[in-house]
């Protein structure tokens, strides 16, 4: 919680920056979680989005155990805020709990969050990793 009681963090990551592992982000990472049984929403992203801002954070992670609303090619509903976001200088990651499943080593988290990353600035918005 924050100082005023208004604010919950669900994680925050001290990331050393080590040259084999998340050198290129910030020290400071925001997580966001959602395990809800519909994808999340642009409420929700914007949301994020807005405490990553008013805490100088440009990156952060957003796990939505069945994703987010809208179509990514389209921009609309979550993803819509995603490029918003990310038109502002925020980079918002966002990882669906299979996604994560999927991901065996620490090696292969990295190779993820950098695919992520080259899709959100090329395309302003995030696809399912297959």
């Amino acid at each position: 919680m924050n100082a005023f009681d208004t604010e919950e963090l669900d994680v925050v990551v001290w990331n050393g920056q080590v040259r084999q592992g998340l050198h290129f982000l910030p020290n400071l990472l925001l997580v966001e979680c959602k395990n809800w049984s519909t994808p999340a929403g642009s409420q929700e992203i914007n949301y994020f989005a807005t405490r990553l801002r008013q805490r100088n954070c440009d990156h952060g992670l957003f796990v939505a155990a069945n994703g987010i609303t809208g179509v990514p090619n389209d921009l609309t509903a979550a993803h819509f805020q995603l490029a918003t976001a990310l038109a502002s200088g925020i980079r918002i990651l966002v990882f669906t709990v299979d996604e994560l499943r999927q991901l065996q080593t620490s090696d292969q988290l990295c190779v993820a969050i950098k695919r992520k990353l080259c899709q959100l600035v090329v395309t302003g918005t995030l696809q399912p990793i297959v």
